[in-house]
């Protein structure tokens, strides 16, 4: 047993699942609010199609290129006992 769906992705009105024979089978109302939402959508979709947004192209990067921060240069010894005095400092309450 299949499940057939309609154009707005409801279980059809033939549909013979086990989840429509149980008695779960989509309601008039449920139906008549899915078509609503289904023409609303295509409507939305004509008039992106239609705007001239549309027919420009637009740039993508892809799904494996990232944008990349550069790594920085390591630290010399100086720099890295200034760092380590000016955290010890912070630690102290001598923030400044």
């Amino acid at each position: 047993m299949s499940v057939i769906t309609d154009e707005t992705g409801l279980h059809a009105r033939e549909c013979a699942c086990l989840r429509c024979e149980s008695g779960y089978r989509p309601t008039d109302r449920e139906r008549e609010l899915a078509w609503r939402v289904f023409r609303e959508a295509q409507a939305a979709r004509a008039r992106l199609l239609a705007s001239p947004v549309a027919a420009k192209p637009v740039a993508r990067l892809s799904h494996t290129v990232r944008p990349m921060t550069p790594v920085p240069p390591p630290m010399s010894r100086e720099e890295l006992a200034l760092l380590r005095a000016d955290v010890e400092r912070f630690k102290a309450g001598g923030g400044k």
